[in-house]
């Protein structure tokens, strides 16, 4: 599920956004705590990072119906939010609706 805040100035449509750096570019994520990953669209991939090699895919992964969701692959990357940066396991997918979901994994950073 989507953090929604009561009132947030950063909220759009009702979740929190953060600008995040990777690999020098700024990306704007979705905190979900519903995922326990950070996940990354194929396309901002395949746009922003295809210089960057991913490993074969290591999981298996559903959305929150259960559906199966492709997973290509994934990087170790930094990962920098305002002044603290920490390296994150990114999964590339295949279909995402945002660019860049950022799971429990970043928040559990990032507190």
């Amino acid at each position: 599920m989507l953090i929604k805040p009561q009132n947030r100035d950063n909220s759009r449509e009702g979740f929190i956004e953060e600008d995040v750096e990777i690999d020098g570019r700024i990306i704007k994520g979705i905190i979900d705590t519903g995922s326990n990953l950070t996940l990354l669209s194929y396309n901002v991939y395949l746009y922003d990072f295809s210089n960057i090699k991913l490993n074969p895919p290591d999981i298996v992964l559903r959305d929150a119906q259960q559906r199966y969701v492709k997973v290509i692959g994934s990087f170790n990357q930094m990962i920098k939010l305002k002044p603290q940066e920490h390296k994150i396991k990114i999964y590339v997918v295949k279909e995402l609706a945002k660019p860049l979901i950022l799971g429990l994994d970043f928040v559990h950073c990032f507190d």
